[in-house]
């Protein structure tokens, strides 16, 4: 009876700890630099970031995006999420002319910072 309690809380361990890396996570920040203007290959970008979440064509170039969402510990909480959490908007574009990439940009906005500033130009 014991060395089938025992197996039960090993295979509940297993189990807990296996479903733990289900969903793989991507840092766009640390990936970026990774990719090298005038050197990369969209293979290569495709193997460092995966699929993009969206791609455009600007003039001549094709744009490859990828979009995170940071989210803070406070939007966990049910009731006061909506009030005092937001979630940091992070954007890699990927600028792509035949299959090199000739440009890459980052960008990571916090809409608290974007408010705070449109209400101090509010004040002035």
């Amino acid at each position: 009876m014991l060395r089938l309690l025992q197996f039960g809380v090993f295979c509940l361990i297993v189990s807990v700890v296996s479903g733990c890396y289900n969903t793989p996570v991507r840092h766009l920040a640390a990936d970026a630099s990774l990719v090298e203007t005038g050197v990369s290959t969209r293979e290569d970008v495709s193997t460092i970031l995966g699929t993009p979440d969206r791609q455009m064509r600007q003039d001549d170039a094709v744009v490859w995006i990828y979009e995170e969402r940071k989210k803070d510990m406070v939007e966990d909480l049910p009731l006061l999420a909506d009030k005092l959490g937001t979630a940091e908007q992070i954007r890699l574009l990927v600028y792509f002319r035949g299959d090199t990439v000739t440009r890459v940009e980052y960008s990571a906005v916090d809409p608290d910072d974007q408010r705070w500033g449109q209400e101090a130009m509010e004040e002035e």
